[in-house]
């Protein structure tokens, strides 16, 4: 668990100093020359695990207190937990940021500064917060580019805002581009009007200019987010891929009822998923689902405890078999035929993931 939140807290100290500071020439500068240890206590040089981070399947995180002598730097490779955890925390961080609220309506004023204002007449709006230093955008963005071939110039404006010149964002963009994008550089004024300390970040707005999705991070899964909401506003769900757009209720509910599940206070918590569940009219996020089925079992109703533990293995594809089974609460379910249906479904996810990974 400790490590856990090592990991956590250095994530959010990695991307609170926006990954990287800009040099003089606008490029931006990273420490080629950090000594990192891999999990068996091999060093890790530069070219290597950078890479890996920008896979989104690693992170650096500390062995103790970053602040100590002798603290390592240790390269990680995130479990299930580790990412669903990151998530929620990405996720959180920026949602419930004052002027980027979910179905609130975005403020163009800093935007209309650098560009004419009827430049987003009637437009839906993706404003990329990034920077050329950022080794795993090109990527998310060939993911990204697909879902904007579905839009005209006449209907989407894709923003790519840096604190770099446009000179060095362009050039970057050259070798990985993000479609259609208008750089708008060294714009360090835009970032800070909208409370962006997270870098890349992701905020699409409508038509009407309600906020329709922010979410910052690196990795597959966060490009799928953006992905998918585009697709979902021109009326195309993707096939097999289960999304969902939060809206700040829904995030208030989960997070009630993650702190009540924290507390053992199991029917309280049970209370808040069916609420949640309610207001989102059955949807929910993966650890929604499963603390929801935790809870029940605790407290003995075993149809709802399956029922939940079914949408978290069917729709949101969980995978952490071991987790499953070494938790507490269930093992008054392990006796029901139902219990190895489950564990069958969450075996088959992990080897649809592992070949997954094997064939990109």
């Amino acid at each position: 668990m400790r490590l856990i939140l090592l990991i956590i807290f250095s994530l959010a100290a990695c991307f609170a100093r926006a990954q990287s500071s800009p040099g003089p020439d606008g490029r931006l500068m990273r420490d080629t020359n950090r000594v990192v240890y891999n999990e068996q206590g091999r060093i890790v040089k530069y070219p290597e695990y950078k890479n890996l981070i920008a896979s989104g399947e690693y992170v650096v995180a500390f062995s103790g207190d970053p602040l100590l002598p002798g603290t390592k730097s240790i390269l990680k490779k995130l479990t299930d937990e580790d990412k669903r955890r990151r998530t929620d925390v990405m996720n959180g961080y920026i949602q419930n940021a004052g002027v980027l609220k979910l179905n609130s309506q975005l403020d163009a004023t800093p935007l209309a500064l650098a560009l004419q204002k009827d430049f987003f007449s009637n437009k839906v709006i993706l404003m990329v917060f990034s920077n050329p230093g950022c080794l795993a955008c090109g990527d998310m963005f060939a993911q990204i580019n697909s879902a904007l071939g579905d839009y005209g110039p006449d209907s989407l404006v894709v923003l790519l805002i840096t604190e770099a010149t446009v000179e060095k964002a362009a050039e970057v963009l050259t070798e990985k581009p993000l479609n259609n994008a208008r750089i708008v550089g060294r714009a360090r004024n835009i970032r800070e009007f909208y409370g962006i300390t997270g870098l890349p970040a992701f905020v699409i707005a409508d038509q009407n200019r309600t906020i329709r999705y922010n979410g910052f991070g690196i990795g597959p899964s966060r490009a799928l987010q953006v992905k998918n909401v585009l697709n979902e506003m021109r009326g195309h769900v993707p096939d097999g891929y289960y999304t969902l757009t939060y809206d700040q209720k829904h995030l208030i509910l989960s997070v009630k009822a993650i702190r009540l599940m924290k507390e053992n206070k199991f029917h309280e918590a049970a209370q808040i998923y069916e609420s949640l569940f309610i207001h989102s009219m059955g949807k929910g996020l993966q650890q929604d689902y499963y603390n929801a089925a935790s809870a029940w079992a605790n407290l003995g109703d075993v149809e709802k405890a399956f029922h939940y533990l079914q949408q978290a293995a069917v729709v949101t594809k969980y995978l952490n078999l071991s987790t499953l089974n070494n938790e507490p609460n269930f093992s008054k379910l392990k006796s029901d035929k139902r219990w190895k249906a489950i564990t069958d479904q969450v075996t088959l996810n992990f080897k649809a993931k592992a070949n997954s990974n094997k064939k990109s």
